[in-house]
């Protein structure tokens, strides 16, 4: 599948998401945090705790972490969270003591474990540190805008299902031309 065969693929189950518009862009918010922050090995176990414990949509917070972290942004996701954290923190940490987390992810949930385990508390600090600088602002981006998306899109759909259940009176009509005494998005939706 190409790239943007997949990025169209991404934004179509993203559109299609249903349910409460806070509860899905908590959950796109979510997804979006947990994809800056380079917990690889239990990304999947923190996204559903977090998704719990925030009632968020798990399924906009798995769809939109599996877009933006899969297995082609890792390395990117990663390089820019210890470029960011070794701006912020104190620590210099090299780009060699990170390739051994991406060598144990072929070998299995174990090793992946262990080796982040070996690396050692400084690069454990400076991959969550930089993470965390891109996941606050990222995540807060997200909500707002996916929040505005999914509010946008419900008012969109409820003209449709109000319509779809008034109330047969209201849709009397006096010599062919409709009452006027209700609202107008009526009118504009009765016609069709």
């Amino acid at each position: 599948m190409t790239p943007k065969r997949l990025a169209k693929y991404y934004l179509f189950r993203f559109q299609r998401l249903r349910g409460d518009p806070k509860s899905l862009a908590k959950g796109s918010a979510l997804g979006v945090f947990m994809a800056f922050m380079p917990i690889s090995p239990v990304r999947s176990i923190v996204l559903v705790a977090c998704t719990t414990v925030f009632k968020a949509n798990v399924f906009a917070a798995f769809i939109v972490a599996t877009a933006l972290c899969n297995p082609f942004t890792y390395v990117p996701l990663y390089y820019a969270a210890l470029v960011v954290g070794n701006a912020i923190t104190p620590f210099s940490i090299d780009w060699g003591r990170v390739v051994i987390v991406f060598e144990s992810f072929e070998k299995g949930f174990v090793v992946a474990i262990q080796s982040v385990g070996a690396l050692g508390v400084e690069v454990i600090a400076v991959l969550l540190i930089g993470g965390l600088a891109m996941a606050v602002p990222a995540g807060l981006l997200t909500y707002t805008i996916s929040l505005r998306y999914f509010l946008r899109r419900k008012r969109g759909q409820n003209c449709a299902l109000v319509v779809g259940q008034m109330p047969a009176g209201l849709n009397s009509k006096v010599e062919g031309k409709p009452n006027f005494w209700f609202p107008r998005q009526f009118l504009v939706f009765n016609a069709v």
